[in-house]
Parts: structure tokens; C-alpha cells; sequence
């Protein structure tokens, strides 16, 4: 490893996933299991975003809410070799109140939302160098975060903006930060969505 915490391949110690969410909109998939848990190809949905990371990271922090222990018995405390351990979001208030839950972090790591499929070959691109982020061209951005660029870099996140800028980039929630970013993220306001994002 080096002095922070990324190889040239693109490991890191540490990932976040992002898994507190209710999910209205997956109703009624989600009445009685928390979105991560939906099936797909046969397992669980969060099942895949976990194999992306074997051999990226070490250990995985989960932080959950909604039906949080369904979640914790179906994955226990380690998954393919990758430590497991849970934070509790009392207050489903966005990424940057998630963050906020897991508390102090002193090295690099990822972050990714517990809802979203993602290719490895997009992880290993943003580990590539801390304080990156992948962003997605869509057809119709409005469904998503979009990504707030200026002068090469990313200035903020428009959550589901009625009228997106013509060739937007989209938020697919793969995220590679330096540690120092869990102690800015206490700078963020909360959106107009009333969410911290």
C-alpha cells in the first residue's frame, strides 16, 4: 500500500456502501426487505456490488436503516474474504448525513450507493487517484444526480433537476475520497430536497 492508501492497481483498504433507504419507488419489492436484498440472477442485489469489490477493498461499512437487520443476517460479518461491520442511520438525511453516521475516518476509501449495479472496471477508474468521482451519460438526466462541473471539476450535485444542461453527466454513485473528505463533508448544507447530499 501506499502512503495513501491506493496501489497502482487501484486497492484500497476501505469502501462504504450506502444502504439506509426505504425506496418507495420499489414498492411492492420493498414492503418486507430492504432494496439491497431484492433478487437478481439469483442473489441479492447488494451481492453484486460486493463482488465488484473483492480484491479492491478490505473492509466494507454498510450503513443501514430500513429493515437494517435483514441486512445484517443475510451478510453476517464478512462476505468472499472483505470485513463487514454496520452503522445504524438513525436519520435517512441524504450521503453527507450518512457519512456524518459512520463517523471518524482516517484513511481513503470508497463510497458507493447500495442500490446501484456498477462495472469494476468504473471502481478500479476511480481509485485510480483520491477525490474522484465516475460520472454516466444518460439520454434523460432527470432521474438523476447530476454532476455540477467547472473548470474540469466537480462543483456539486443537482439532485433530479426538472431541466437538465444538454449532455449532462449523471451520478452513478462511485465515489474515491481522501480521508480528510469525511471531516468536510460537516461543511455541506443540506439540499432543497431537505436531504444532505
Amino acid at each position: 500500500m501506499s502512503n495513501h492508501g491506493t496501489t497502482s492497481k487501484g486497492n484500497v483498504r476501505r469502501a462504504i456502501i450506502l444502504a439506509a433507504g426505504e425506496s418507495k419507488r420499489t414498492r411492492p419489492l420493498t414492503n418486507h426487505r430492504p432494496k439491497p436484498l431484492i433478487p437478481l440472477l439469483g442473489k441479492p442485489l447488494l451481492a453484486h456490488i460486493l463482488d465488484t469489490l473483492v480484491g479492491i477493498a478490505d473492509r466494507v461499512t454498510l450503513v443501514v436503516g430500513y429493515r437494517a437487520e435483514a441486512i445484517a443476517t443475510t451478510f453476517g460479518s464478512t462476505y468472499r474474504g472483505m470485513g463487514l461491520d454496520y452503522v445504524h442511520q438513525q436519520v435517512v438525511n441524504g450521503t453527507a448525513g450518512a457519512l456524518l453516521a459512520v463517523g471518524p475516518i482516517s484513511e481513503p476509501f470508497l463510497l458507493l450507493y447500495g442500490d446501484n449495479l456498477i462495472a469494476r472496471e468504473d471502481v478500479l477508474g476511480v481509485c485510480r487517484q483520491p477525490d474522484t468521482l465516475a460520472g454516466l451519460h444518460v439520454s434523460d438526466a432527470r432521474a438523476f444526480g447530476v454532476l455540477q462541473i467547472a473548470d474540469g471539476s466537480v462543483r456539486g450535485i443537482l439532485e433530479k433537476p426538472e431541466h437538465p444542461p444538454e449532455n449532462a453527466l449523471a451520478n452513478p454513485g462511485i465515489f474515491h475520497f481522501s480521508a480528510d473528505a469525511a471531516t468536510l463533508v460537516r461543511q455541506i448544507s443540506p439540499s432543497p430536497r431537505a436531504n444532505w447530499n
